[in-house]
């Protein structure tokens, strides 16, 4: 049996969308205009005349709500930060602005420090400095090494809440790291709607 808790809006919070999916819903609507026969009527004299259909705004759906979320998460999992590269030791504006997208870079982690505070905190600020949806403060990061002892992979449990209105949305997802790759990958995400 699950406990569903009521969350209040933040009258001070706005709630965010994810500007990769204006984008995403933007040429999804194009193509659908573009394959989609025009309204046309006819004048008397023969001419034609286009008109404008007019669209009204209407909040995403529980499907396409997972897909955006989804695709963002898996393209800043998979990102390697800046700071991986070049030290922003002397701009520290840019650690923290979207040229440092990504995570750290975790080929380089030891064994000893997969399981430490640092990786755990690392995950959390990317997801508070790149994913404006999640409340900052609700976002827990669980990270648990793989059972067996040749095996590179770093297995990560992320919990947070959405920002939504007029309440916000649990969800949670579970990846999985391959250190020897360098790559992560979502293997569940749930949206509690």
């Amino acid at each position: 049996m699950t406990t569903q808790v009521t969350r209040v809006w933040r009258k001070e919070d706005r709630a965010k969308v994810s500007i990769l999916q204006i984008f995403r819903s933007s040429f999804h609507d194009r193509r659908r205009q573009h394959h989609a026969e025009r309204t046309q009527d006819k004048k008397e004299d023969g001419e034609t005349t286009i008109t404008r259909r007019i669209d009204f705004r209407e909040g995403v759906t529980e499907g396409a709500l997972r897909n955006h979320i989804e695709a963002d998460l898996n393209a800043l999992m998979n990102t390697i930060r800046l700071d991986a590269a070049v030290s922003l030791d002397q701009a520290p504006h840019v650690a923290r602005s979207i040229l440092n997208y990504g995570f750290r870079d975790l080929s380089s982690v030891t064994i000893r420090e997969l399981g430490g505070e640092s990786i755990k905190a690392s995950i959390k600020q990317s997801l508070v400095d790149h994913e404006p949806r999640l409340v900052p403060s609700s976002i827990e990061v669980s990270v648990r090494r793989s059972d067996s002892k040749n095996d590179q992979r770093l297995e990560l449990f992320v919990q947070a809440d959405l920002m939504g209105d007029p309440v916000d949305i649990p969800l949670d997802f579970d990846a999985e790291l391959d250190l020897g790759a360098g790559k992560m990958r979502m293997s569940k995400l749930r949206v509690q709607m």
